[in-house]
């Protein structure tokens, strides 16, 4: 990834995404990130948005498939957003060439 805000947004929601801090979100640990943005999303829609995380099946969202993940899909950055909302991603940036 070249955008460095776009990087810091995808590595700080993972990291608020994993909760166990064992470099891997669940189902659950997502399921619950999510419905920080949209509450009302159902066990089947939490799946489907788990299958599309978890590129290899294994149950777990390893940081790589993660921002792998985002990288395709740049907008499913958003369901995040609540959890980005208490990080200054602009105090990271120190120019603004870097946020362009």
């Amino acid at each position: 990834m070249k955008l460095p805000l776009f990087r810091t947004a995808c590595e700080l929601a993972f990291a608020a995404c994993d909760t166990g801090g064992n470099g891997a979100i669940s189902e659950h640990e997502l399921g619950v990130a999510i419905r920080h943005a949209i509450p009302e999303l159902n066990e089947d829609e939490i799946h489907g948005l788990f299958n599309l995380f978890d590129s290899d099946g294994d149950g777990r969202i390893s940081r790589e498939y993660f921002l792998s993940c985002l990288r395709r899909n740049p907008l499913l950055v958003a369901l995040f957003a609540p959890s980005l909302m208490h990080k200054d991603l602009l105090g990271i940036c120190k120019t603004l060439e870097e946020i362009v």
